[in-house]
């Protein structure tokens, strides 16, 4: 894991799991994958977690985790 954009995205879903936002079961183990098409930082496809990584690496932390969790759970609020 020595991609710094995969290391942020992991680090935000420590982040969101360690502050109880999260569905903790099924959001840790998604699979990671990149996609330089997406319009989105992340998407929720067939069980993995698709990134663009020129989105991703525009985003502050808070906006990454905002985005995690609307990918996984539909939501934005806490």
């Amino acid at each position: 894991m020595n991609d710094p954009i995969v290391k942020v995205i992991v680090a935000a879903r420590i982040s969101l799991l360690i502050e109880n936002k999260a569905p903790t079961g099924q959001f840790f183990s998604l699979p990671l994958e990149e996609r330089s098409n997406l319009r989105r930082a992340i998407i929720l496809d067939a069980g993995v977690l698709c990134f663009s990584r020129e989105i991703v690496k525009s985003l502050t932390m808070e906006e990454l985790k905002l985005e995690l969790k609307r990918a996984v759970t539909g939501r934005t609020e806490p």
